[in-house]
This record gives structure tokens, C-alpha cells and sequence, in this order.
């Protein structure tokens, strides 16, 4: 590829001085404020005690260039306290006309009236009762009131600043009866309801919205997921999981909501790029982690174009589209966007290579080259309702950023359609041990959600291992199982796979050269009920019915020269090119199929034709156009 035809489009930088600017000019924006407790926002709003509020969760879902997001929320708060405390006249006095107030009480206020532990109850129900009272806490003398006088002042004083008052009920506490999840707090949702309805404002039953998703997920996975997953430490408090669904749930609403300007401003950027046309072209702009819809419009008014788009680390989702002059077409795929933060006091353990991986930025990556590539445009939108399979693995399995590397993993994504997201986390190197002991299966469990797959392929870099004790049927096997172990307790679905054989022939036989691993794996799966995709035994076809002198083609075997700074010549049998991998991915593919993932399978683009590893695609019908990103350096691992 010739480097001076690359077109490099970066928004990057001039966007993190946009952020820079809007610190100071979020007073002129229009402003989202969410008042409430800790289920809204919990601490410093950061997670550092494991438990988050949803509005923590919601700024990815906002178009933040056009709204200000503001979470006042405090623990412990009622919603006569967050009033007597004075906390209600500081976020008074900031609302301007045209503003949002999203409120959200509750879980305090049915307890004691006054007491001198907290002294912080409202009177139930919503009608006009009263006590007066000296507060045994601050020695103050104070009016308590109805729980639905609060929600009624709050709604008054806001639409008296011109702003939009929202109410949205308390969300369920962790509440089983006969196996079945079934909340709590319903009492204060009906009352906040009512008190919305006869204001005249809109409301938002996040308490019957979550109710129904906690107790679909017990059914499905079982008690012991809603606890472990969904709740942290007691069954009022979200983790991270419960927070993000109560957020998505929480959107979804205001997208329903009638005669409310604030859907206007949920994240849905389109951006235009004019029909960039050149052999190419990769854009860049800064995007949350999580999972979002993509449609890219493709084509150009002035000239016929062939155009393959890659996104992140060269994951591959739409290849060779062909348009006519003044035609254009659009693909539409699902995308997962991630970073390597934990928790605030823990990130991913990344190697030094690793650090420069567009997988880990804090941005989206596009990648269109090809005859002619042309982009009309690229329309993004945020989807944490869709299906996720995630990848645990090696350089078989990783997003390699560089030619003429390639792996089964970033092929994947070409044969699913919108609405399933595979998000690569396998690294070159990693062993099973490995994998765990640097934090990636644990930040991937927090971004997981019930019902969401984890295909986890271990064995090249395991087997190199030493020590006493280390093997196959030990350590090895003791590693897999506590990835099958934490995504079962989450209601996350594993799939073992054996590893795809190395290219080594005898006699124009595959000899394996992974010692007891695969067996050990396929043990694994049959004790522990695990589906199985058999890589190893597989991949072994496919290679000899290209045979060995041919099968080259399917990996890094290439002459010096070949690119640019490569002095010496290609020869590596174990890591794959972009047809190598592709093939590979074709019999995951036919994997997913055997063992009927049918939730998977619906995803799957009508054109995906059937793949017989014995009769693998000749190596002239693949046209995937090279990426203009080389590195001549092999991956580790082996």
C-alpha cells in the first residue's frame, strides 16, 4: 500500500479540547439534573465501594456537545431531607428554562420520622398530613410532610424556573418469594405515579421496568445470578451490572415518553463525510465503552466504488461492497467499544505493545479501504440491549492491529448482521493463568450481562508452561473452570474450544503439538456440561485438504520484501494470515450451528453459506483488500 494515498481523518484531539471548553460552558447548556439517593448515585459516584447509582450509568446514552449531565443525587438522602439539608435550593437556584430535573425518592423515606439515627422519614402517602417536630437530630424545629408533598414540590419549583420535572419510582430491592423475583418499593411507585399523573408531568415506573427485567432474569439463570450480578453487598445497592440496566431501562423510557423534548438529545450521531474517496481512509472519533449500532453509507456521486470496512483493531464487518456511480448502500453492524479501567483502583494489565491498541483508546476506529473506497456517511447509536459474545484467548484468537497478521476473532463480526456484539478480549501471549492473573477476565465480567456468551480458546502458550504441578490436567484445567465458574454465576453462557492445530505435517498428516491440552479441554466439557467447539480436530482437515505445500497460504509464510522493511523472509506456522483466519472463522461459524446457539444463530446474515473444512475456499476467490497498517514483528506466543 502506498502510504501517501492513505487519508487520515482524526477528530480526536480537537475533541478533547471541546471537553476542555465545556467544562465552562455547561452554565449555557441546556442541563439534565437527577436529584435523589444512592440508588441514583452511590458515594462519589465512582464505584470505589463496588456499588453504583444508575445515573452514574447514563451519560453514554446523552449527546453531551448539546446537554449538560449534572447527578446531585445523595446517599441517604429522602425526600424531605434532600429539602431540610438544603440540597433541594442549590440545584433550585442553577435551573434555568428549557432544563431537565429527573427525581427519584423513596427508599428513605419510610423510615422513622424522627429518631437520632437519621431522622429523615416522610409521612406515607401523598395527601397534605403534617407533623411539627423538633429534630432530635439538628435541634431544629421543622414541618414533616406527605412523601407526595415532596414529589409535588419538587415538580412546582422546577416548572416554576421553566424547567421539566420527571418522576421516576424507586427501583426494586432485591426481593425473592418462591424462587421468584418480584421487587419491592411498589408502594412508592404507585404513589409517585399518582402524584405525577395529577401534576401532569412525565413519569417513569423504573420500578415495574426493572421488576420485570430482574424477575425474567431469575427465571431464566436463577436466584443466585440476581444476587451475585445484579446486586452488591445488600439488596437495596446496585453493582455496576444493575446500574447499567436500570440506565438502559431508564432511556428507553424517556425514548417512550410523550410531549418530552429531552429524547431529543440521546445519542444519535450521524457524521457526513461528503463521499471521501481513496484507497484508504480511516476516521476516528471518541465514544464510551459499551455496545453501539452502526449503519455505514457507502458509495459516491461521482464515481463507481469498492470499499471493506474495518473498525477497532482491524475487525473486519463489511468486505468488498460494491456501488454503482450515484448509488450507495448501507451495512449496519454492531459494535463493542472498551477501555481498560476496572475500577478506580484497577485497570487491565496491558503489555507495553498493547498500549498503542485502538481496542483499548477511549475512541472508535473505522478502517475503509478497498478500489475507490467512498463513505457517505456513518450514523452511530448507543444498544446495551443487544447480545454480546465475548472472546478469551491468544494471537489465534486476538484483533491483530497489523499485517499480515490476522486471527479468527476479528473475522468474526463479517457474518453477523445488527444487533450482536463480539468484543475481542483475547491478547497475544495469553495462557489461561495468564489471562485472569493481568485483570482481563475480570473487567470483561463487568461489562457482561446475563445471557451474554464467553467462547474462551486456551492451549499454545499453556502447554509451555513448567513448574510442579503445571499440566494439563491440573493447572490447566483448574484455570478453565473458574471461567466456566464466573460466567455461570452471572448467567453468562461459556463455550470451551480446543486450539486451532499449528501447521505441522507428517506424511501430509496433521501431528498434534498440543500435547494432553486439547484432550484435557474436551474432558472439561463433557464433567461440566460446557458446548464444545473441537478447533483442534477441525482445523486439522482444513489444513490437509489444502496440503502442505499450499496450506502456507493461510499463514504468515512470505518471501523478504514482501512489505515494507521486511529484509528477511515470513515463515511462521502458527499465526495466521487474513484468509487463514477467515477460514478458521468459518468453522467457528459451523461450530455455533452444531451446538444450536440459536440466539446467536437469528444474527447471522442471510448470506453465510455452509462450510466444509474439507473442501476449504480457494485461495483466489478471497479479495479482502490489505490494511495499509504493517508490522513485521510477530505476536507473542507461539
Amino acid at each position: 500500500m502506498n502510504t501517501k494515498k492513505l487519508l487520515l481523518v482524526i477528530l480526536s484531539s480537537l475533541f478533547v479540547l471541546s471537553l476542555l471548553s465545556l467544562r465552562t460552558a455547561d452554565k449555557q447548556k441546556t442541563k439534565v439534573v437527577f436529584i435523589g439517593d444512592s440508588t441514583v448515585r452511590n458515594g462519589m459516584g465512582d464505584g470505589r465501594n463496588g456499588q453504583w447509582g444508575w445515573a452514574d450509568q447514563i451519560a453514554n446514552y446523552f449527546d453531551t456537545t448539546r446537554i449538560a449531565l449534572f447527578n446531585n443525587a445523595r446517599g441517604g438522602r429522602s425526600s424531605r431531607s434532600y429539602i431540610s439539608e438544603g440540597l433541594w435550593e442549590e440545584v433550585f437556584q442553577t435551573l434555568n428554562e428549557g432544563d431537565f430535573v429527573l427525581i427519584q425518592f423513596g427508599h428513605n423515606d419510610g423510615s422513622a420520622i424522627n429518631d437520632t439515627l437519621r431522622a429523615r422519614g416522610s409521612i406515607k402517602g401523598i395527601g397534605e398530613e403534617y407533623e411539627d417536630l423538633q429534630n432530635l437530630i439538628t435541634k431544629r424545629y421543622e414541618t414533616a410532610r406527605s412523601y407526595g408533598w415532596y414529589l409535588r414540590k419538587y415538580i412546582r419549583e422546577t416548572k416554576a424556573r421553566g424547567a421539566t420535572p420527571i418522576i421516576v419510582s424507586p427501583i426494586p430491592q432485591n426481593k425473592i418469594v418462591d424462587g421468584k423475583f418480584v421487587g419491592s418499593m411498589q408502594q412508592y411507585a404507585r404513589w409517585a405515579e399518582e402524584v405525577a399523573t395529577a401534576e401532569n408531568v412525565p413519569f417513569i415506573d423504573l420500578n415495574k421496568l426493572s421488576t420485570d427485567a430482574l424477575s425474567n432474569i431469575s427465571e431464566q439463570y436463577g436466584k443466585a445470578v440476581v444476587d451475585s450480578t445484579y446486586y452488591y453487598r445488600d439488596w437495596t445497592h446496585t453493582s455496576l451490572t444493575g446500574a447499567k440496566l436500570n440506565a438502559s431501562l431508564v432511556v428507553k423510557a424517556i425514548k417512550a415518553l410523550e410531549n418530552c423534548d429531552l429524547k431529543t438529545y440521546l445519542y444519535d450521531k450521524t457524521v457526513n463525510l461528503a463521499a471521501l474517496t481513496s484507497e484508504a481512509i480511516v476516521y476516528k472519533m471518541p465514544l464510551s465503552e459499551g455496545n453501539y449500532d452502526v449503519a455505514v453509507t457507502l458509495g459516491s456521486k461521482s464515481k463507481a466504488s469498492e470499499t471493506t470496512v474495518r473498525a477497532e483493531s482491524r475487525r473486519l464487518f463489511a468486505d468488498n461492497v460494491k456501488t454503482a456511480k450515484g448509488k450507495f448502500r448501507t451495512e449496519t453492524f454492531t459494535i463493542n467499544i472498551r477501555n481498560s479501567h476496572i475500577s478506580p483502583q484497577k485497570d487491565v494489565r496491558l503489555k507495553v505493545r498493547e498500549k498503542a491498541k485502538l481496542n483499548w483508546d477511549d475512541c472508535i476506529s473505522f478502517e475503509f479501504t478497498g478500489k475507490n473506497a467512498a463513505i457517505e456517511s456513518i450514523r452511530i447509536t448507543p444498544n446495551d440491549e443487544c447480545l454480546t459474545v465475548f472472546l478469551c484467548g491468544n494471537s489465534t484468537v486476538v484483533d491483530q492491529d497489523n499485517e499480515p497478521w490476522a486471527a479468527w476473532g476479528q473475522m468474526l463480526p463479517l457474518f453477523f448482521g445488527k444487533g450482536i456484539a463480539i468484543a475481542n478480549y483475547a491478547e497475544s501471549g495469553e495462557s489461561a493463568s495468564s489471562f485472569i492473573n493481568e485483570g482481563r477476565l475480570e473487567k470483561l465480567l463487568t461489562q457482561a450481562h446475563a445471557g451474554d456468551y464467553m467462547f474462551i480458546e486456551f492451549g499454545h502458550n499453556d502447554q509451555k508452561q513448567t513448574g510442579e504441578g503445571v499440566g494439563a490436567w491440573t493447572t490447566f484445567t483448574a484455570s478453565l473452570k473458574k471461567y466456566i465458574s464466573e460466567a455461570r454465576k452471572r448467567g453468562i453462557k461459556p463455550v470451551l474450544l480446543t486450539p486451532v492445530q499449528r501447521r505441522n505435517f507428517e506424511n501430509g498428516k496433521i501431528i498434534n503439538s498440543h500435547l494432553d491440552y486439547p484432550d484435557a479441554i474436551r474432558k472439561l466439557a463433557a464433567d461440566e456440561n460446557v458446548p464444545l467447539i473441537d478447533l483442534h480436530k477441525v482445523t486439522a482437515i482444513l489444513y490437509e485438504a489444502l496440503g502442505e505445500k499450499n496450506s502456507v497460504n493461510a499463514f504468515v509464510h512470505y518471501p523478504a520484501n514482501t512489505f515494507p522493511n521486511q529484509a528477511q523472509a515470513l515463515a511462521d506456522n502458527t499465526h495466521f494470515n487474513s484468509y487463514g483466519a477467515y477460514e478458521i472463522a468459518r468453522i467457528v461459524i459451523e461450530g455455533i450451528k452444531q451446538n444450536k446457539f440459536d440466539d446467536i444463530l437469528k444474527y447471522l446474515k442471510s448470506n453465510v453459506k455452509p462450510f466444509d473444512p474439507s473442501k476449504p475456499d480457494a485461495l483466489t476467490s478471497f479479495k479482502i483488500p490489505q490494511s495499509p497498517f504493517v508490522e513485521i514483528e510477530k505476536p507473542e506466543g507461539n
